[in-house]
């Protein structure tokens, strides 16, 4: 059966304790109103429309099974928990009373089959994070998250990495040919416009810009964009999906460099005992350092 992947940040402000003991007993859990009841009505009467909304969502993934990534930073900074929430599970209030005395509603479900995961073998994991969410499905982790969980590595393509992977790897790629030497700001960063900006060994600015996309618009409107730093860099480079280089002669002209991301990996690839192609093979679970 082919489970929905799901993504749980255990963001509680209770005891370091408590959240120990839901690691311990493979539980994840949602606080919200601190009440016994597992009804989202109860939380939306009173105004907890997100306490609600969370619950229902935990609810579906109990319904219908889910494969969830766990985390629980507070005490478990660099790992994951990969475990299995049955079909037909049960969402449970428990009452974890605090060391104060006071007490600690928790909604929770037991995982099943569960894999403590580093996430430095898995670094997918840590890009791929939902930055608000606490509980909520993770389809673009599907693939990591069930690589991470059968011990595999995620598939060897340029399409398994990340933007914010594929950012890296093309800078990675610039400081192996001697294209960058150092940053001015941090990739993907604060430039809109601009994924890398540095210097090269001369102390000439480079700017890059990098995508995934295979809409031509999409990447036009990035080279128009990289073109506006013509006057103030030596250097412009558009990585973007050979498919849609090849469409982009007249756009680019010669003040702009294109380099497929296609060649990019497979630069990396054959060169898996290098700094570049060890970064690619950790990046997707392969690393073997």
């Amino acid at each position: 059966m082919k489970l929905e992947p799901v993504f749980i940040r255990h963001k509680l402000s209770q005891d370091e304790g408590i959240i120990k003991k839901l690691w311990d007993q493979r539980l994840i859990a949602i606080g919200f109103k601190n009440i016994p009841s597992v009804d989202p009505k109860d939380y939306e009467g009173s105004g907890d429309k997100s306490g609600a909304n969370a619950l229902r969502r935990l609810l579906h993934f109990c319904k219908h099974g889910a494969l969830v990534g766990a985390v629980y930073r507070r005490i478990k900074p660099g790992h994951i928990l990969i475990g299995k929430i049955e079909p037909g599970s049960k969402v449970r209030a428990k009452d974890f009373s605090q060391t104060n005395g006071d007490e600690c509603w928790l909604k929770t479900v037991q995982l099943s089959d569960c894999k403590e995961v580093s996430l430095l073998d898995y670094p997918v994991l840590m890009g791929l994070q939902p930055r608000n969410a606490t509980v909520c499905g993770w389809p673009s982790a599907e693939k990591p998250l069930k690589a991470a969980y059968q011990g595999d590595g995620v598939p060897l393509e340029v399409k398994s990495l990340h933007h914010t992977q594929l950012e890296t790897l093309c800078l990675n790629y610039m400081i192996e040919c001697k294209r960058i030497a150092a940053l001015l700001s941090p990739i993907g960063g604060i430039m809109v416009d601009a994924d890398i900006v540095g210097l090269d060994s001369n102390g000439q600015r480079v700017v890059a810009q990098v995508t995934h996309s295979m809409d031509q618009q999409t990447v036009e409107t990035k080279v128009e964009r990289l073109a506006e730093y013509r006057s103030d860099a030596h250097r412009l480079i558009i990585f973007a999906p050979d498919d849609i280089l090849r469409k982009m002669d007249a756009k680019c002209g010669e003040l702009i460099e294109r380099v497929p991301i296609e060649e990019v990996f497979d630069v990396a690839m054959e060169k898996k005992l290098s700094p570049l192609g060890q970064a690619l093979l950790g990046m997707l679970g392969h690393y073997s350092g």
